[in-house]
């Protein structure tokens, strides 16, 4: 017989950056982000600045059920803010996606 869960709990679909209001409680790996822009913006580094991210099967657990995890990382963050000025002023904008799908499901102890 299964424990009745106290806890609610989510499993999350993508790779995601946590946001300060997202649960800390939960199973998870971590990787660094290496990701670039695309060439045609002018710039002479296209790389942005690493980024730490929780992979997908994050699990957490929570008090009530969330649709998602994470958010938008913006262009000041990824690029440094000497780039995101002069991009800017170009009229361009960049942001990461970086949120990910929530799944609920009971968390047990056995």
């Amino acid at each position: 017989m299964i424990a009745e869960s106290k806890y609610m709990g989510c499993v999350v679909r993508h790779s995601l950056k946590p946001q300060p209001c997202d649960p800390a409680d939960g199973d998870r790996d971590a990787f660094v982000k290496y990701s670039k822009l695309r060439p045609d913006f002018g710039l002479e580094n296209v790389f942005e600045c690493p980024l730490l991210m929780l992979g997908p099967a994050a699990s957490f657990r929570t008090k009530t059920p969330l649709p998602f995890l994470g958010g938008t990382i913006p262009m000041e963050e990824l690029l440094g803010r000497d780039i995101a000025y002069d991009l800017r002023a170009q009229g361009h904008q960049a942001v990461q996606f970086a949120f990910g799908l929530a799944v609920p499901f009971p968390f047990t102890y056995g």
